[in-house]
């Protein structure tokens, strides 16, 4: 279970940046330079005890002809007894092939890095590491682009005592001409154990300064549940987000709630 926690937590940080892209979209900032600096307060567990993170972010993030490059740097600290700290890098570089001006293949490697600074986890580990191949490919249609993607996120955890785990996931999805996203994820465990280990599901829509999404996932035996609903605003250079967390775990009768708000700033 806190395996699972910490593999969620490498996720958290990724909400702002979503949102300073969609600034820069709707005309915020300057696209050559790609550099956006923000902040997000996350309030705990509020039905359970409420407690203040504060996180502030920067992320790089531009294209050069068919290389991509996506790089983001995160600082949360715990406003608690004892402070917790925390401590989140992660950079993925993507480069594409264009196929008859209709498809785009792209291959990506992704690599993301939380330290737990301090406090000192109770399991031990002090980092949770993970490397991620991945390729997709997308088509465009009159209808919107559709588009299909693969990774194999390896992950390893370090610290008073080593482990590693291999997975993989396919994702479906549809970006449609009006706004409307939707995606569909299938994800497999495949070491040290093989097997199929839950499936999500993703809708999104976005008009002007506008975005919206939900996203819920499941374990195989829809026992554990998550559910992340978000909004951002982004007015010019500005994105205002807000967003929650509700999580449902297996042996677990209480669901966790988990509000977050923040700010960011697109140069």
């Amino acid at each position: 279970m806190k395996r699972c926690i910490f593999a969620l937590a490498a996720a958290f940080v990724l909400a702002i940046p979503a949102g300073f892209a969609a600034a820069e979209e709707n005309g915020g900032g300057d696209e050559e330079i790609g550099l956006s600096a923000g902040v997000e307060l996350g309030f705990g567990d509020v039905a359970d005890e409420a407690k203040l993170g504060i996180t502030p972010n920067v992320v790089y993030e531009n294209s050069f002809d068919a290389l991509d490059i996506f790089a983001e740097l995160d600082y949360t600290i715990g406003i608690d007894d004892p402070v917790m700290q925390e401590l989140y890098l992660e950079v993925e570089l993507g480069y594409n092939f264009e196929f008859s001006g209709s498809g785009v293949l792209s291959v990506i490697a992704n690599s993301q890095n939380t330290f737990y600074i301090d406090p000192a986890p109770e399991d031990g580990f002090t980092h949770l590491g993970i490397v991620e191949p991945g390729i997709k490919y997308t088509h465009t249609l009159d209808i919107g682009d559709l588009y299909g993607q693969l990774g194999f996120p390896i992950s390893y955890w370090t610290g008073i005592k080593d482990e590693s785990a291999v997975d993989s996931y396919v994702t479906l999805g549809w970006a449609s001409n009006f706004g409307l996203g939707l995606e569909l994820t299938g994800n497999f465990a495949l070491n040290p154990e093989t097997d199929f280990a839950g499936c999500g599901f993703l809708v999104s829509y976005e008009q002007g300064i506008f975005y919206g999404e939900v996203e819920c996932a499941v374990d195989k035996e829809f026992k554990s549940l998550e559910i992340k609903p978000q909004v951002d605003i982004s007015p010019g250079p500005w994105t205002f987000t807000v967003r929650a967390e509700f999580y449902k775990f297996d042996g677990i009768d209480d669901w966790a709630v988990m509000p977050f708000i923040g700010a960011g700033y697109s140069f």
